[in-house]
């Protein structure tokens, strides 16, 4: 009986305040083959049956998620908090929310951009970053960029001034490939390339 009580008084006090986040989005959905991203604003979550891999991160609030078995289509995430028994002064474990993870097979895949390339603003405005549909907490590392026959090599995740001053004065039309190494939640990396015209 105390241990519901403590879970409703939990529920009653934190439960309007949760936010959960699934690849940036509230729709409750994670892709196969692929580091998915969950955030939580309180509690960590567990999968009870084995069917999700969920592993911290430098974020304490994110947390890496894969979907350990091919043929899963739905899985429960509970999300639990480490409450002080005042009897025993012990950590346990207390459930204060849980609910249904769709899993799908089609994952959308990532894609770059090149923000304010299309502005007449000053150069140092233009940014490459990566854009959706999903945000799965990927780092830019490096990135090779092609345009009017010249290639560039940059082992950074930021554009130079250099060729933030050669994108803004391409005549419209002109297009830009991109080959960029990122990295995921799990330090796995990912190329992402992506042909842009401005």
């Amino acid at each position: 009986m105390r241990l519901i009580l403590v879970v409703f008084l939990v529920s009653h006090h934190i439960g309007f305040s949760q936010k959960y986040l699934f690849n940036g989005k509230t729709d409750s959905v994670f892709y196969q083959n692929t580091t998915n991203s969950f955030f939580v604003k309180q509690g960590v979550p567990m999968s009870m049956d084995g069917s999700l891999l969920i592993s911290k991160t430098a974020d304490p609030k994110t947390f890496a998620v894969k979907v350990a078995q091919a043929q899963t289509q739905e899985s429960t995430i509970y999300i639990l908090l480490y409450l002080e028994n005042p009897e025993t002064s012990e950590q346990e474990k207390v459930v204060i929310d849980k609910f249904l993870i769709h899993i799908k097979n089609d994952y959308p895949g990532d894609s770059l951009c090149l923000v304010g390339l299309n502005k007449k603003n000053n150069p140092k405005e233009i940014e490459l970053n990566i854009c959706g549909p999903l945000e799965r907490g990927l780092i830019l590392m490096e990135y090779d960029i092609l345009f009017e026959n010249q290639a560039y090599s940059v082992k950074s995740g930021t554009l130079t001034d250099e060729i933030r001053k050669k994108l803004a004065s391409l005549p419209t039309g002109k297009e830009v490939t991109i080959s960029a190494l990122c990295r995921d939640l799990l330090n796995n990396t990912i190329r992402i390339k992506q042909k842009l015209l401005k």
